[in-house]
């Protein structure tokens, strides 16, 4: 048994890590790119701007990564106080964003959720992911949210 939980672990640690290069990729194309990350990536390039990139973006989800253990300690040592709001996103949208909203996902932040919900019609457009991603990241305050509050 303890075989297969193990391989369910790093089957799920690697789709999550997916999930992190997949938000990065749409800061990227949104213009969201850290000023100091990227700074940090430059200089350990040697001004190469190609591996600044690539190393960017390395930088970047061992960020996220760090984000969300930041969260779940400030969570435990809240005395298990459910947090829904992430430092991330901002409260109230003002366009639909894909990365934004896929963050919002794996911080748990229903708030971002229900406003992003109810000022944009392409939403229902990533339904299925977003609850997929919901159920990766153990984000039980969004997963309710969406059956909940989700119509066809």
């Amino acid at each position: 048994m303890g075989f297969i939980f193990e391989r369910n672990f790093r089957s799920k640690a690697r789709l999550i890590e997916e999930q992190y290069y997949e938000i990065v990729s749409s800061e990227i194309e949104a213009g969201l790119v850290k000023k100091g990350l990227w700074m940090k990536a430059y200089a350990q390039s040697n001004g190469n701007e190609r591996l600044a990139e690539s190393l960017y973006v390395k930088l970047r989800v061992q960020s996220l990564k760090d984000e969300v253990e930041l969260l779940k300690e400030r969570m435990e040592g809240d005395g298990g106080l459910k947090m829904n709001k992430s430092p991330m996103v901002e409260l109230i949208p003002d366009k639909f964003d894909i990365g934004k909203v896929k963050s919002a996902v794996m911080h748990n932040d229903v708030g971002y959720i229900s406003n992003i919900k109810g000022c944009s019609s392409h939403f229902s457009d990533h339904y299925d992911e977003l609850l997929e991603m919901a159920y990766l990241f153990e984000s039980h305050d969004v997963i309710e949210y969406l059956i909940s509050n989700y119509s066809s």
